[in-house]
């Protein structure tokens, strides 16, 4: 028995032995990036941050701080955020201080403000914190990088260093500010006094003599008690002898922090490096004192500090919080090319702590623009991808909002946009999805601005505003100044107009500045805010005349009217009228909460959730809405709104209004299957109808999407065509008018068979909402004939009036209309009473209309109806017209075209909005277009279009709502003509919110007999170091493509094939194709391909191998670099008959070698080298190559021309 355990653990020691060593890293709380950094780490300390698993969000914080001020309140969510990061951490950071003993563990730095650890250890340490330690969620490598990589300013500050480019005093003031108009602002007395900037640069030469007035001094460590940090000995500026003393004065972990820290460097002077740091924070706060004006703040004080890592960024951020800063700044930014990628969600985290600290963070945003290795959307680096603290109206796809502004870069002389300013916008979704080795899990609550994953989505706008970069001069090392450029240059500018800002108004909200700076802009661009200026070019004057108007303390009245108009089984509709408010602009922002109890005062109103509004505030008086989704079934809400104006005054809490959504829907189809043979040349139509079923209210909201689809493209299209309820009846009296739940189609439809189709100003493509009011300028609709016995403007119409033009409705020509008291137009006088609204098509009357809100409308108590001819355009305009018994007020207008297209526009659509009929029917009642019937559809500010002209259904994805008890025809149309023969299938899928078939699937397969694809011709021909393949085909049948296939060697031998490339097939053709394909950059040898032809269904055959040969070059050559001039890359080729050792060199002019190119053996052929040359300066070099082989040596020199 002894034996066998000794035998037993001899076992196991083996079986030990034999895992891998790297196996212990292989945890998944270890981020991938860093396992392999572990792994080839040779057990030395490895930069690392730990994020925890629990953490505050900026909402969390919000509702414990949001009866504060602005710097009140950021002292108490510094103190709320030690507090909660302490109890947190606290078993982590005991365990990495007692591994510092060791010298396992050094330089711990906790990040209290979003929960995280960063510190240098070694690998055993790292998994022992995944295995060990269950507050930790992740644990990230954490890089430092090349500051040149960091840096935002096309490289001008390291061009200046190499180059001793540091000047004397040139100007009076630097063009930035002047463009800017910041000398305007400095002229009304405000130059930032009292306001702290952040600065999280390079560092900086805080001892420039116009800049050391500036710096902000820490007297937490005035240990002297002098009221400063940092004075004159006579000679320079120096930290206080008397505060030096070794010691953490103020208790932040930092000894001797005078002015701020140098994180990259673990010390207390952030000067090393400092060019591009000097000249930030000179045009932030550069006062002049040595001859040249720089600052736009010149009087405000900025604290430096210099991170490199992310983890050291998120540092000096929570140190300028915990300090006191009202703004920072950085034109440091992380790329998306980076290695590893930026963590997006937790830059977001911190700019979220900024936001509720009340700090306002401005940003560089990369100098990519146009750039492949950050295409569009990750053109915008980080946190200038951060979300905003105020969302611009342009802004409709509203998500959540974060401390940031982001910069675009114009030049200071000509206001125009620099090409290399980056585009936007920015995803913030789930990045995975698209870019799957992407590192970082996006949390659901930052999945708010989708762009990639959402099909037609806008995402986040970036940048928000622009600002001189480029031409703008700034503070160098020594006390001189340099050129600056660059997204680093605007951004320092937008800090220092916020510093301005908050001098003159110190109460000013992060929100309040940026829509100030925002809403002031010079407009560029397009109208509005685009992604390429943002809102415009900031503008100092403007800004500081609406920041420095006319002050109250009076907040907004108070909202009395807010009422839940529209039920849905997943969503509640909100209207209210916008209140008043006495300040510039008005009511700035709604906070408007949802819950479900009853919401009664402060503390329930910010216990509630937020939500967030689309858009800025209407003018006082206007109708207000908002769609709430993602609610649950069957339960009851409460929603409760506050309004605030720019100087933070805050209304009473609006009224509180209760309902509940509607049930759970029941989705249902006619058809499990659909099935077709059909013959080449011919097409097919099936219809599956959809339906909600459900017992009582409920709505189902469905899209329609055709997945797993092997069919080529084309041969299958839908729509969704609005299915009649064949019970539907007209009341004979108002008052027994019922209002039956109908359904609504999203965003598109049609054709229907005239060939009309509509779209609306919510999806891509679609028209712009253009409010045209002709209230003032039209004739009135005075004279009302009867339809009965009720008043005609409540039953009757108006008209005919006469459109001044021809105008074409389903084929007939129409020169007039009449308007009906109820909403529609009609080219018939009405005979009788139209007050129940009806579908479309319907044989009975009335026929021939367009119907932009179909109801029981009554115009007897209030509003007007005009109409005007304006050029080929005939406007009919309803204003504050009313629903039967005087309630509602309704604006909206028709827009006739005379080419024969119809635009609606809603603008204040203030009424229950369910129980109407938008569409157009034809003249004989058999066709027509029904966008919405008694469903939620219309919304203020909507335009809608109809027409029979271009076709703007580009995609098959469509949706809608239906009503419990309505349903839609979706209409598949298979259009086998040209395409090629064979069996396919598809799903469709009807994606809803039915809770128990959340996925209906409906499998369609179809048949048509195939043709082959006939290979006609296959050549190969060598050209140097390339070879080119040529073929064609005679017909083509479902023919994907082909993929080109090559192996190396001898034809005779066994070959073993790799892919080489791929061309695109025509599909199915009955024409000839001729295709070419040129595989490049080759080694001397022989070389076999083959095609390999696959069909759209997989299934594929191989061509013939042919054979071809690369043969060495006979002679050795050094050919001419091209391009030639260049900046910054070109190539340089040449050719080795032989093996050879090879240099190749460049020189200047005066014969010193710049750089050693190639130095080492290489095979024969034909060789080229790729020369990036953006670390050398503009001029002529000579590159030289020397190869030396069996019984020769060659050796050629030829010129090249660099130009920047």
């Amino acid at each position: 028995m002894k034996n066998f355990f000794i035998s037993l653990v001899l076992l196991f020691l083996f079986v030990l032995s034999a895992v891998p060593v790297n196996a212990q890293y292989q945890n998944p709380k270890i981020d991938g990036y860093l396992q392999n950094v572990l792994k080839s780490s040779n057990d030395n300390l490895v930069r690392v941050y730990a994020v925890l698993k629990d953490r505050l969000s900026l909402n969390d914080l919000k509702n414990m701080t949001y009866n504060l001020n602005r710097k009140d309140r950021q002292k108490v969510v510094v103190n709320i955020l030690k507090d909660y990061a302490a109890g947190s951490q606290q078993r982590v950071l005991n365990f990495l201080n007692n591994n510092t003993e060791n010298g396992s563990v050094v330089n711990v730095q906790p990040i209290w403000a979003i929960n995280v650890i960063a510190f240098r250890a070694k690998p055993d340490v790292v998994v022992q914190l995944a295995q060990n330690f269950e507050e930790i969620g992740q644990l990230y490598y954490d890089p430092q990088f090349n500051i040149n990589q960091l840096t935002d300013d096309n490289g001008i500050t390291k061009y200046n260093e190499e180059n001793n480019l540091f000047t004397p005093a040139t100007e009076a003031i630097q063009p930035g500010l002047t463009l800017i108009n910041a000398p305007q602002v400095w002229a009304l007395g405000d130059s930032g006094r009292g306001v702290i900037v952040g600065n999280f640069d390079t560092g900086a030469d805080w001892t420039h003599p116009d800049l050391a007035p500036n710096i902000w001094n820490n007297l937490g460590e005035d240990a002297d008690g002098d009221g400063r940090t940092i004075e004159w000995n006579g000679s320079t500026w120096v930290f206080d002898p008397g505060d030096i003393n070794g010691v953490d004065n103020d208790g932040n972990g930092l000894v001797d922090d005078f002015i701020g820290w140098d994180y990259e460097n673990n010390d207390n002077n952030p000067s090393e490096g400092s060019s591009h740091g000097t000249a930030t924070t000179g045009i932030v706060v550069g006062n002049g004192a040595n001859g040249t004006q720089t600052g736009v703040a010149p009087r405000a004080k900025i604290i430096i500090l210099k991170p490199n890592g992310e983890s050291e960024y998120w540092l000096a951020q929570q140190y300028a919080i915990d300090k006191g800063a009202d703004v920072v700044t950085s034109s440091l930014s992380y790329k998306w090319y980076f290695s590893p990628q930026p963590n997006y969600p937790m830059f977001r985290q911190m700019t979220d702590m900024e936001l509720a600290a009340g700090v306002l963070h401005t940003n560089s945003t990369s100098n990519d623009g146009g750039s492949s290795s950050a295409p569009v959307p990750f053109n915008i680096s980080a946190p200038g991808n951060c979300p905003g603290p105020w969302i611009h109206p342009d802004q409709t796809l509203v998500g959540g909002l974060s401390s940031v502004i982001g910069s675009a870069n114009v030049n200071a002389s000509t206001d125009l946009i620099v090409s290399s300013s980056p585009y936007g916008p920015f995803p913030w979704e789930n990045i995975q999805a698209n870019h799957p080795s992407y590192p970082y899990s996006m949390p659901v609550q930052y999945r708010d601005y989708p762009y990639e994953t959402q099909p037609g989505a806008m995402g986040l706008i970036k940048p928000d505003i622009a600002a001189p970069g480029n031409g703008t001069t700034s503070t160098a090392p020594g006390g001189g100044y340099q050129s600056f450029s660059g997204t680093s240059g605007a951004t320092p500018h937008l800090a220092g107009v916020a510093a301005l800002l908050l001098s003159v108004n110190p109460n000013l909200e992060p929100a309040a500045v940026s829509m100030i700076m925002q809403t002031t802009a010079v407009e560029k661009g397009e109208p509005g805010k685009d992604n390429r200026y943002g809102a415009g070019r900031v503008d100092a004057y403007q800004a500081f005349l609406l920041a420095a108007g006319e002050q109250d303390s009076v907040p907004p009245t108070q909202i009395t009217d807010l009422a839940i108009v529209d039920f849905g089984s997943n969503w509640l509709k909100l209207n209210w009228t916008a209140p008043f408010d006495s300040s510039v602009g008005g009511v700035a922002v709604y906070d408007i909460r949802i819950s479900n109890s009853p919401i009664s005062d402060s503390a329930t109103f910010y216990s509630a959730q937020q939500i967030a509004y689309s858009g800025a505030p209407d003018t006082a008086g206007s109708p207000q809405q908002l769609l709430v989704n993602n609610l649950a079934m069957s339960t009851q809400y409460y929603f409760a709104i506050r309004s605030n104006d720019i100087w933070g005054n805050v209304s009473e809490i609006s009224n509180v209004p209760t309902a509940s959504t509607y049930g759970a829907p029941v989705v249902s189809s006619n058809k499990a299957s659909i099935s077709r043979t059909i013959t080449s040349g011919f097409t097919a139509v099936d219809t599956v109808a959809i339906s909600n079923i459900s017992a009582g209210n409920s709505t189902l909201d469905f899209t329609v999407s055709l997945e797993n689809n092997t069919f080529p493209t084309g041969i299958v299209s839908y729509k969704l065509i609005p299915k009649k309820d064949q019970s539907q009846n007209l009341s004979a009296s108002k008052d027994d008018a019922i209002t039956k739940g109908g359904l609504s189609i999203d965003g598109q439809g049609g054709p229907d068979l005239f060939g009309y189709k509509w779209i609306d100003s919510n999806e891509p493509g679609g028209p712009q909402y253009v409010w045209n009011d002709i209230s003032a300028t039209g004739t009135a609709a005075t004279t009302w004939l009867p339809t009965g016995t009720f008043d005609p403007k409540d039953e009757g119409y108006a008209g005919p009036f006469s459109f001044g033009f021809n105008f074409k409705f389903y084929g007939e020509i129409k020169t007039e209309v009449y308007v009906s008291s109820n909403g529609p137009l009609l080219f018939t006088a009405p005979t009788a009473n139209l007050f129940t609204n009806a579908q479309i098509p319907s044989a009975a009357a009335p026929n021939g209309f367009i119907s932009a809100f179909w109801d029981d409308l009554d115009g007897t108590t209030q509003g007007t109806v005009h109409y005007q001819q304006i050029g080929n355009t005939f406007i009919i305009q309803f204003t504050n017209w009313q629903k039967y018994s005087a309630t509602g007020s309704l604006t909206f207008q028709y827009v006739i075209n005379a080419g024969g297209k119809v635009m609606i526009y809603y603008k204040d659509m203030n009424a229950t909005l369910t129980s109407a009929t938008v569409g157009i029917e034809s003249p004989t009642g058999t066709d027509g277009l029904q966008v919405a019937y008694n469903a939620a559809y219309v919304a203020n500010n909507l335009a809608l279009q109809f027409s029979a002209e271009p076709d703007w259904l580009a995609n098959n994805v469509s949706s809608g709502t239906l009503y419990n008890g309505s349903s839609v025809d979706i209409e598949l149309v298979f259009s086998t003509e040209d395409f090629p023969t064979g069996n396919y299938s598809m799903d469709l899928k009807v994606n809803s919110n039915d809770p128990v078939t959340p996925v209906l699937t409906i499998p369609v397969t179809m048949e048509i007999a195939a043709i082959p694809v006939e290979l006609t011709a296959l050549t190969a021909e060598a050209n140097r170091s390339d070879v080119t393949l040529n073929w064609s085909t005679a017909t083509e049948t479902n023919n994907k493509g082909f993929e080109i296939e090559r192996a190396v060697g001898n034809s005779k031998g066994t070959l073993s094939f790799e892919t080489a490339g791929f061309v695109q097939g025509r599909g199915s053709s009955t024409e000839k194709n001729v295709y070419s394909f040129t595989d490049k950059n080759l080694k001397v040898g022989e070389y076999n391909y083959r095609l390999k032809q696959i069909d759209f269904d997989g299934t594929f055959e191989y061509s013939p191998v042919i054979n071809v040969a690369i043969e060495a070059p006979k002679d050795y050559a050094l050919y001419q670099n091209y391009p030639n001039p260049f900046n910054p890359a070109t190539t340089i080729e040449f050719t080795l008959p032989e093996k050879s050792e090879v240099t190749l060199e460049v020189f200047n002019m005066l014969g010193e070698k710049v750089v050693e190119l190639i130095n080492g053996t290489m095979d024969a052929g034909y060789q080229k080298f790729n020369l990036n040359a953006s670390g050398l300066t503009s001029g002529t070099y000579v590159y030289r190559l020397t190869a030396k082989g069996s019984g020769k040596t060659f050796m050629n020199v030829k010129k090249m021309l660099l130009i920047k």
